[in-house]
Protein backbone atom coordinates (compact mmCIF):
# COMPACT_ATOMS: atom_id res chain seq x y z
CA UNK A 1 0.00 0.00 0.00
CA UNK A 2 3.01 2.27 1.17
CA UNK A 3 4.60 1.32 -2.45
CA UNK A 4 1.34 2.27 -4.22
CA UNK A 5 0.90 5.76 -2.75
CA UNK A 6 4.76 6.95 -3.52
CA UNK A 7 4.32 6.07 -7.10
CA UNK A 8 1.09 7.72 -7.13
CA UNK A 9 2.91 10.57 -5.69
CA UNK A 10 5.69 10.26 -8.12
CA UNK A 11 3.01 10.54 -11.46
CA UNK A 12 1.35 13.29 -9.78
CA UNK A 13 4.35 15.42 -9.29
CA UNK A 14 5.16 14.41 -12.72
CA UNK A 15 1.71 15.21 -14.27
CA UNK A 16 1.96 18.80 -12.42
CA UNK A 17 5.68 19.38 -14.16
CA UNK A 18 4.48 18.68 -17.55
CA UNK A 19 1.36 21.04 -17.25
CA UNK A 20 3.60 23.73 -16.17
CA UNK A 21 6.28 23.60 -18.45
CA UNK A 22 3.06 23.15 -21.06
CA UNK A 23 1.63 26.35 -19.58
CA UNK A 24 5.13 28.15 -20.01
CA UNK A 25 5.96 27.51 -23.33
CA UNK A 26 2.05 28.75 -24.22
CA UNK A 27 3.26 31.90 -22.37
CA UNK A 28 6.51 32.49 -24.10
CA UNK A 29 5.54 31.37 -27.07
CA UNK A 30 6.25 28.50 -29.30
CA UNK A 31 9.23 29.57 -30.72
CA UNK A 32 10.91 28.97 -27.01
CA UNK A 33 11.58 25.64 -25.13
CA UNK A 34 11.43 25.21 -21.68
CA UNK A 35 12.10 22.58 -18.87
CA UNK A 36 12.38 24.67 -16.48
CA UNK A 37 9.72 25.10 -14.42
CA UNK A 38 11.66 28.04 -12.20
CA UNK A 39 10.26 31.09 -13.57
CA UNK A 40 9.48 34.05 -11.56
CA UNK A 41 7.42 37.19 -12.08
CA UNK A 42 7.62 39.73 -14.42
CA UNK A 43 9.87 37.88 -16.59
CA UNK A 44 10.68 38.18 -20.39
CA UNK A 45 11.68 35.37 -22.32
CA UNK A 46 12.82 36.00 -26.23
CA UNK A 47 10.53 38.11 -28.41
CA UNK A 48 8.32 37.83 -31.72
CA UNK A 49 11.08 36.72 -33.87
CA UNK A 50 13.44 34.54 -31.56
CA UNK A 51 12.41 32.39 -28.20
CA UNK A 52 15.01 31.10 -26.15
CA UNK A 53 16.24 27.78 -24.33
CA UNK A 54 16.13 26.62 -20.24
CA UNK A 55 17.05 23.37 -19.45
CA UNK A 56 15.81 21.62 -16.36
CA UNK A 57 16.36 23.09 -13.52
CA UNK A 58 17.28 26.56 -14.70
CA UNK A 59 16.09 29.14 -11.85
CA UNK A 60 15.37 32.51 -13.53
CA UNK A 61 13.96 35.17 -10.94
CA UNK A 62 11.52 37.88 -11.05
CA UNK A 63 12.04 40.75 -13.11
CA UNK A 64 14.58 39.05 -15.49
CA UNK A 65 15.02 39.64 -19.10
CA UNK A 66 16.33 36.85 -21.78
CA UNK A 67 17.17 38.29 -25.10
CA UNK A 68 15.98 36.13 -28.42
CA UNK A 69 18.12 33.28 -29.12
CA UNK A 70 19.85 33.01 -25.87
CA UNK A 71 19.86 29.45 -23.89
CA UNK A 72 20.84 28.30 -20.08
CA UNK A 73 22.26 25.31 -19.38
CA UNK A 74 20.97 22.87 -16.03
CA UNK A 75 21.76 24.55 -12.31
CA UNK A 76 22.29 28.01 -13.45
CA UNK A 77 20.43 30.94 -11.69
CA UNK A 78 19.85 33.92 -12.68
CA UNK A 79 19.02 36.38 -9.92
CA UNK A 80 16.22 39.35 -10.03
CA UNK A 81 16.63 42.37 -12.47
CA UNK A 82 19.50 40.43 -14.43
CA UNK A 83 19.38 41.49 -17.97
CA UNK A 84 20.57 39.11 -20.79
CA UNK A 85 20.83 39.86 -24.92
CA UNK A 86 20.16 38.48 -27.66
CA UNK A 87 22.19 34.92 -28.87
CA UNK A 88 23.61 34.97 -25.38
CA UNK A 89 25.38 31.18 -24.31
CA UNK A 90 25.46 30.25 -20.74
CA UNK A 91 26.91 27.27 -19.80
CA UNK A 92 25.61 24.74 -16.63
CA UNK A 93 25.27 25.78 -13.44
CA UNK A 94 26.04 29.88 -13.74
CA UNK A 95 25.47 32.20 -11.30
CA UNK A 96 24.61 35.63 -12.56
CA UNK A 97 23.92 38.66 -9.91
CA UNK A 98 23.81 36.55 -6.62
CA UNK A 99 22.70 38.44 -3.32
CA UNK A 100 25.43 40.38 -1.41
CA UNK A 101 26.03 41.11 1.67
CA UNK A 102 26.20 44.66 3.82
CA UNK A 103 30.36 44.05 3.84
CA UNK A 104 30.64 47.81 5.34
CA UNK A 105 28.31 47.41 7.86
CA UNK A 106 28.87 46.48 11.59
CA UNK A 107 27.80 42.94 10.72
CA UNK A 108 27.19 40.93 7.18
CA UNK A 109 24.60 38.51 8.99
CA UNK A 110 21.16 39.23 7.96
CA UNK A 111 19.64 38.36 11.44
CA UNK A 112 21.55 41.16 12.45
CA UNK A 113 21.38 43.84 9.74
CA UNK A 114 17.63 42.79 8.98
CA UNK A 115 16.74 43.35 13.04
CA UNK A 116 13.92 46.45 14.10
CA UNK A 117 16.04 49.46 15.18
CA UNK A 118 18.96 48.19 12.85
CA UNK A 119 17.54 48.51 9.45
CA UNK A 120 17.21 51.99 9.81
CA UNK A 121 21.18 52.73 9.92
CA UNK A 122 21.65 49.86 7.32
CA UNK A 123 19.04 50.37 4.67
CA UNK A 124 19.79 47.03 3.10
CA UNK A 125 17.62 45.62 0.61
CA UNK A 126 15.63 42.36 1.46
CA UNK A 127 16.01 40.65 -1.46
CA UNK A 128 20.23 41.17 -1.03
CA UNK A 129 19.93 42.48 -4.93
CA UNK A 130 21.24 45.80 -5.04
CA UNK A 131 22.93 46.48 -9.04
CA UNK A 132 21.33 43.88 -11.39
CA UNK A 133 24.05 42.22 -13.76
CA UNK A 134 23.49 43.60 -17.29
CA UNK A 135 24.64 41.30 -20.24
CA UNK A 136 25.25 42.17 -23.62
CA UNK A 137 24.48 40.04 -26.88
CA UNK A 138 26.64 36.81 -28.31
CA UNK A 139 28.07 36.30 -25.15
CA UNK A 140 29.99 33.17 -23.67
CA UNK A 141 29.33 32.26 -19.91
CA UNK A 142 31.45 29.33 -19.38
CA UNK A 143 30.32 26.88 -17.05
CA UNK A 144 30.41 27.17 -12.95
CA UNK A 145 31.31 31.04 -13.46
CA UNK A 146 29.85 33.75 -10.95
CA UNK A 147 29.18 36.91 -12.48
CA UNK A 148 28.85 39.46 -9.59
CA UNK A 149 26.09 41.85 -9.32
CA UNK A 150 26.64 45.51 -11.03
CA UNK A 151 28.85 43.42 -13.21
CA UNK A 152 28.24 44.76 -17.16
CA UNK A 153 29.41 42.06 -19.77
CA UNK A 154 29.91 43.51 -23.41
CA UNK A 155 28.79 42.45 -26.31
CA UNK A 156 30.84 39.62 -27.54
CA UNK A 157 32.85 38.77 -24.69
CA UNK A 158 33.43 35.30 -23.13
CA UNK A 159 33.71 34.23 -19.85
CA UNK A 160 35.80 31.46 -18.76
CA UNK A 161 34.48 28.35 -17.03
CA UNK A 162 34.80 28.91 -13.29
CA UNK A 163 35.72 32.69 -13.04
CA UNK A 164 34.05 35.25 -11.15
CA UNK A 165 33.80 38.57 -12.42
CA UNK A 166 34.11 41.40 -10.31
CA UNK A 167 33.76 44.40 -12.79
CA UNK A 168 32.79 45.20 -16.08
CA UNK A 169 34.28 43.58 -19.04
CA UNK A 170 34.92 44.99 -22.40
CA UNK A 171 32.82 43.87 -25.35
CA UNK A 172 34.87 41.41 -27.27
CA UNK A 173 37.29 40.41 -24.51
CA UNK A 174 38.10 37.20 -23.07
CA UNK A 175 38.27 37.10 -19.39
CA UNK A 176 39.22 34.10 -16.48
CA UNK A 177 40.45 33.48 -13.07
CA UNK A 178 39.25 34.33 -9.72
CA UNK A 179 39.06 37.36 -10.08
CA UNK A 180 38.42 37.46 -13.39
CA UNK A 181 41.35 39.13 -15.24
CA UNK A 182 41.44 39.86 -19.12
CA UNK A 183 43.61 36.96 -21.47
CA UNK A 184 42.91 38.22 -24.88
CA UNK A 185 40.80 40.31 -26.76
CA UNK A 186 38.88 38.47 -29.39
CA UNK A 187 39.29 40.15 -32.78
CA UNK A 188 41.57 43.24 -33.76
CA UNK A 189 39.95 46.94 -33.19
CA UNK A 190 38.79 47.45 -37.08
CA UNK A 191 36.91 44.02 -36.66
CA UNK A 192 35.42 44.60 -33.03
CA UNK A 193 33.80 47.75 -34.51
CA UNK A 194 32.35 46.10 -37.58
CA UNK A 195 30.71 43.86 -35.35
CA UNK A 196 29.58 46.15 -32.70
CA UNK A 197 28.57 48.79 -35.35
CA UNK A 198 26.42 46.24 -37.22
CA UNK A 199 24.45 44.92 -34.43
CA UNK A 200 23.69 41.40 -36.25
CA UNK A 201 21.93 40.55 -32.86
CA UNK A 202 18.93 42.46 -34.01
CA UNK A 203 18.60 41.37 -37.18
CA UNK A 204 16.53 38.71 -39.08
CA UNK A 205 17.98 35.25 -39.84
CA UNK A 206 18.62 36.34 -43.45
CA UNK A 207 20.39 39.41 -42.59
CA UNK A 208 22.66 37.60 -40.60
CA UNK A 209 23.76 35.12 -43.38
CA UNK A 210 24.33 37.92 -45.54
CA UNK A 211 26.33 40.01 -43.53
CA UNK A 212 28.29 36.66 -42.37
CA UNK A 213 28.74 35.77 -45.88
CA UNK A 214 30.08 39.56 -46.76
CA UNK A 215 32.82 39.57 -44.05
CA UNK A 216 34.32 36.27 -44.63
CA UNK A 217 34.78 37.37 -48.53
CA UNK A 218 36.53 40.52 -46.75
CA UNK A 219 38.30 38.71 -44.05
CA UNK A 220 41.79 38.56 -45.58
CA UNK A 221 41.43 42.35 -45.41
CA UNK A 222 40.80 42.15 -41.73
CA UNK A 223 43.34 41.12 -39.22
CA UNK A 224 42.62 38.48 -37.61
CA UNK A 225 42.07 36.70 -34.14
CA UNK A 226 45.60 35.01 -34.53
CA UNK A 227 47.32 38.17 -35.68
CA UNK A 228 46.25 40.02 -32.31
CA UNK A 229 46.44 39.49 -28.46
Amino acid sequence: MLLFRVILSFFKQQLQIRKTRNYLNRTYGANSTIYTTKIGKNVVLGNSWGGVYLADDVDVRDNVSIGAHSYANRGTIIFKGSTIGNYCSIGYNVSIGPPEHPVNFYSICPDAYRLEGVKSICPWPEDDIINPVVIGNDVWIGSNAIILQGCKIGDGAVVAGGAVVTHDVAPYTIVGGVPAKRIKDRFAPDLKSILLDSQWWNHEKEWIVDFFQKLHKESSNITKIDKYD
